[in-house]
């Protein structure tokens, strides 16, 4: 089970995620969490994913963690 990617006052990026329709591009998982009023932290760090397709929610939480993207969200890795 992939962890949580998790930014400030415990809001979790899976938790916006829970709609997406996998396989999804960048932008379809972007717009989704922007669907569901995101936080603006969930959103910065969704708008550093590369630009691909995503398989699933498991793969886009893995990038979060493997991607530059990490040191933006460092501090909030469970």
């Amino acid at each position: 089970m992939a962890r949580d990617v998790a930014v400030p006052m415990g809001v979790k990026v899976a938790e916006y995620l829970a709609d997406v329709e996998f396989p999804a591009s960048k932008q379809e998982v972007l717009w989704s969490a922007q669907l569901q009023d995101a936080h603006e932290e969930v959103l910065r760090l969704l708008r550093r994913l590369p630009n691909q397709h995503y398989t699933n929610l498991t793969e886009v939480m893995n990038t979060l963690r493997n991607t530059p993207v990490r040191s933006l969200a460092s501090g909030w890795l469970r």
